[in-house]
């Protein structure tokens, strides 16, 4: 069993890089690794905005220029909201936010029909979601320890010996871009299709097995999610509350 992060020690902790114990701990998990890791820093970045960045003005100012956070990472807002008791803090955030767009979309009417077409979208967010930002630093990072890890190594060891697959098609694509070298960006490449071989056998065993001929023999756990786990495969994970810690 991998050591959570809280609970290794610091001579454990000497020499490795940031992220090593989450991925570590995330690799037994079902699916892509590099999503866990995402996941995880996207719902710690939300619970602590709630309960103590709300009345940060840095990080309020940063927001308001984000208009808030992207859909996805919204949605998500509202179900750490709801596990996190974090709904006043949503109602100071959001309070604030619609004042501002309010005021913004006030001034965009004052605008000149000239600058107008200069600038089509007035009401658009000036900076990127900060929550998306944050998961994907963790997601770089995942990708970097990943890629640098021998096959023999403690992740290398661990991201094999998973029968599914680690890493999805977008973190393959998101790795390939980040990592420095061909030996990184081939190791990347076996992790993926590695769990890709295993999930496609699974696939083609559900439809065997789905054939009249043969409907008396029983799905395996695995075969009988492997047409769902298939799409998480090629576009990612699902957002979800984070495993608990062992």
């Amino acid at each position: 069993m991998s050591v959570p992060p809280s609970r290794a020690d610091p001579e454990q902790r000497r020499g490795r890089p940031v992220g090593f114990f989450d991925l570590l701990h995330d690799l037994p998990l079902d699916g892509c690794a590099v999503c866990r890791g995402e996941q995880r820093t996207a719902w710690r970045y939300l619970d602590g905005l709630l309960w103590e960045g709300v009345m940060n003005p840095w990080i309020r100012a940063a927001t308001k220029r984000s208009h808030g956070f992207c859909r996805d990472h919204a949605m998500l807002a509202v179900t750490v909201a709801g596990k996190e008791s974090g709904q006043l803090g949503m109602a100071i955030l959001f309070e604030d936010l619609l004042r501002h767009v309010e005021q913004e979309a006030v001034d965009s009417t004052k605008v000149a029909t000239r600058r107008r077409r200069r600038q089509p979208d007035p009401l658009a967010a000036h900076q990127r979601c900060q929550v998306c930002e944050s998961a994907n630093r963790t997601a770089a990072n995942y990708l970097s320890v990943l890629a640098a890890a021998e096959p023999a190594s403690e992740i290398g060891v661990a991201a094999r010996r998973e029968a599914h697959p680690v890493l999805c098609l977008p973190h393959l694509q998101m790795g390939v871009r980040v990592v420095g070298s061909e030996e990184e960006r081939r190791r990347l490449l076996e992790l993926f299709t590695g769990g890709a071989q295993e999930l496609r056998g699974e696939l083609l065993e559900f439809t065997r097995k789905r054939d009249y001929r043969f409907s008396d023999e029983v799905l395996t756990k695995g075969e009988a999610t492997a047409w769902m786990r298939a799409v998480f495969a090629m576009v990612g994970e699902p957002r979800r509350q984070p495993e608990p810690r062992r």
